[in-house]
């Protein structure tokens, strides 16, 4: 498929990892990434440096981790919305902060 050409060519490398780290960090993610051992590269992102991460990667290359740990963390963040969108009301289980806030005035 030339589309999925086109994507690996403009997101495998260090330019894709900024452009993800950065659209990501706009959704109030933070990025971490360790290559911990040799060839295996360990992407997360988290809402907060003290709490478990909504997304997690790791494979051979640094780009292909971050990609992967993007993914689960904008999968969860989907299923946790759909979810609160069912219940129809405030959902304590709700991985994200803004979600779960009270409104002001009622």
């Amino acid at each position: 498929m030339p589309e999925l050409a086109m994507m690996h060519r403009w997101l495998d490398n260090w330019a894709g990892v900024g452009l993800i780290a950065t659209g990501m960090e706009r959704q109030g993610f933070r990025l971490h990434l360790t290559n911990a051992e040799a060839g295996v590269w360990r992407a997360t992102f988290s809402r907060h440096a003290m709490t478990s991460a909504e997304g997690f990667g790791a494979a051979a290359t640094p780009w292909g981790a971050v990609q992967e740990a993007a993914w689960a963390a904008v999968k969860k963040v989907a299923t946790c919305h759909e979810r609160r969108g069912r219940l129809g009301a405030r959902d304590e289980r709700c991985c994200c902060p803004r979600r779960n806030r009270r409104p002001a005035f009622s």
